[in-house]
């Protein structure tokens, strides 16, 4: 059985935590901006990026990007057989 993982990577601290779900990593993304001195805010909202996985055969999105600062939520499969 294949399962996800999430990974949030910045530019500035690089990878920020991996994740079961998209929405947890979404939310740490959400924490991330708040606790930064950057004036960055979330240019695409957790259905959007969703949406972005769904619709897509990219395995990453992008859900903050500007000049300063660039969040991004990977996906990969994590493969369980024993």
């Amino acid at each position: 059985m294949t399962k996800t993982v999430y990974i949030l990577r910045s530019n500035h601290d690089g990878i920020l935590g991996v994740f079961t779900n998209k929405k947890l990593a979404y939310n740490e993304a959400l924490e991330y901006v708040k606790n930064t001195d950057s004036d960055s805010t979330m240019y695409r909202s957790y259905a959007q990026v969703c949406k972005e996985f769904k619709d897509t055969i990219m395995n990453s999105c992008y859900v903050v990007a500007d000049h300063k600062l660039e969040l991004e939520i990977e996906q990969y499969p994590l493969n369980n057989k024993y």
